[in-house]
Order: C-alpha cells, then sequence, then structure tokens
C-alpha cells in the first residue's frame, strides 16, 4: 500500500478488556497505522478500553467511537452499522472471538467491505472479502469450506508488527553465554496472573542473581499485589516491574531471555 492513496476510511471493530486481553486492538493498531500510513483514515468501534489504551489511540491519531452495547448484540450490531455509514467506511475490519456468523453479515450488510482477522478457522466465514490469519500454520486448505471465495492474508508475510517493533527488525545484538537479562511478558491482561507464578518460580532460582524486567500490560488489574511481592524478590535479583512502559521495544532488544505469553507477543519478540 505504500505509496498510494487509500479511498475512504478504515473502521475497525475491535475490544481490549481485563479478561480477554488487549491483543486485538494492538495488532489491529499496526493495520490502522499501516492505512494511515499509505494516505488513509481509521477509527475504532470499541467497548470501553482501558485508559491507557483509549489514550494510545488517540495519541496515535485515531478516533474511537465507544461502543454501548455488550458485543457481539443487536445493539451492537445497530451501533457499529450506523458508524460505519457515518464514516463512510470503504472496509469495516473485525477482530474478536465474540463476533458470530450472523453478526458479521449484519454489518456487510451497511456496504463496507469485510475484513476478518482470524485464528482458528472454525466457523463460518463465508461473509468476509478477505481474512487474515498471521499465524505460522495458516494455510489456504483451512479456508476451503469456511470461506471459498475470501482473498486470502495467511501466515507470516502478514504479521501485524506496529511502527515501535518495525523500526528494530534489523537490529543486532551479541548473545552473551549465560542469560542474565529476563524479560517477563504475559499479555497486556493476564487475567489469570501468571505473572504472579513466575516471579514466585524465579524467587527459588538462586544460582545466579538475574535482572528481571517484569512488564505489566494496560490491562492489569494485579498491578498492586505484583508490586507488594516486588520486595521479596529483590532479596534474590534485581528486579523492577514496569506498567505499561513506552519503550517495550528497547526493552526486547535488550533482553537474553523472554518469559511471555503465546499471543502476539511472539511475533514482536522475534
Amino acid at each position: 500500500m505504500a505509496g498510494s492513496t487509500l479511498p475512504g476510511t478504515l473502521c475497525i471493530r475491535a475490544d481490549a478488556h481485563a479478561s480477554i486481553g488487549i491483543g486485538h486492538v494492538m495488532r489491529c493498531l499496526a493495520l490502522a497505522q499501516a492505512w494511515q500510513d499509505a494516505g488513509g483514515k481509521a477509527v475504532f468501534f470499541c467497548r470501553p478500553l482501558p485508559p491507557a489504551l483509549s489514550r494510545r489511540l488517540h495519541d496515535e491519531g485515531f478516533d474511537c467511537h465507544e461502543i454501548q452495547h455488550e458485543a457481539g448484540t443487536p445493539g451492537d450490531i445497530l451501533e457499529t452499522t450506523s458508524a460505519c455509514l457515518q464514516h463512510s467506511a470503504a472496509w469495516l475490519c473485525v477482530d474478536g472471538y465474540q463476533f458470530s456468523p450472523h453478526y458479521r453479515s449484519q454489518l456487510k450488510a451497511a456496504g463496507a467491505k469485510l475484513l476478518v482477522l482470524d485464528d482458528l478457522a472454525d466457523s463460518d466465514l463465508s461473509q468476509a472479502d478477505a481474512i487474515l490469519n498471521q499465524n505460522s500454520y495458516a494455510v489456504a486448505q483451512m479456508y476451503a469450506a469456511h470461506a471459498p471465495n475470501a482473498h486470502l492474508l495467511l501466515g507470516a508475510r502478514y504479521v501485524l508488527l506496529r511502527r515501535e517493533f518495525l523500526r528494530w527488525r534489523d537490529a543486532l545484538r551479541l548473545v552473551p553465554a549465560y542469560a542474565k537479562e529476563v524479560l517477563i511478558t504475559l499479555g497486556g491482561s493476564d487475567p489469570t496472573n501468571v505473572t504472579q507464578t513466575v516471579m514466585t518460580l524465579l524467587g527459588g532460582l538462586r544460582s545466579s542473581r538475574l535482572h528481571l524486567k517484569i512488564i505489566l500490560g494496560s490491562a492489569n488489574p494485579h498491578a498492586e499485589p505484583l508490586l507488594a511481592r516486588l520486595p521479596m524478590l529483590r532479596e534474590v535479583h534485581d528486579a523492577d516491574i514496569l506498567v505499561n512502559p513506552p519503550n517495550l521495544p528497547e526493552l526486547v532488544s535488550l533482553a537474553d531471555v523472554a518469559i511471555t505469553a503465546a499471543g502476539s507477543s511472539a511475533w514482536e519478540l522475534a
């Protein structure tokens, strides 16, 4: 898309909160940035977002229409359809497991072309004009029955990486014989508080003193109790907890090893 001028507006329907994390919105942010860089306009339609994430979208220059009704309900359909018409949407991107085939069909009636971000190929996707599955296992055979007429964007060549990570893709660093710099990042919300489990396990690892950077995402509800445990961990290792740090790519680049969730963070680390 580089160097072209895109017609109309890309509208994006995705949500982020403590129970589902922020990955859907963050990978859609990468798509919105690319659309913006190519001369287009992008608008987000979301249920109420964590304040830090809402500020991030605003700072990036994207409007965000707050959806009042529960995700996937008839009220959501009416709100999203109306907003698409208001913004003269050329494309509507839908990303989330809570959106059913009926929901997508109703949105398609608004007239915009429909892009579905998918991971599982486990439901009817015949409404989609295009399907983007960035996972390395994605192949066309997965969609032969579910979306026989959709344009398929499959595999790692379509990975959605935000600008701040793309800037680091050619960076090189020496890998030491023994890892000391450890990055812990368990997603934007970590609803089951795996971070605490990892901190406890590392607290019992006393063979060498490690340098730990523990990242908490903008929707993580456990910051206060995790910070309370930090002094105990510091008896064994040099450790810091960073909440929604603005320099995450730099922190990634300094790490010898990472303990991470198995979502989009894996692509960012790679």
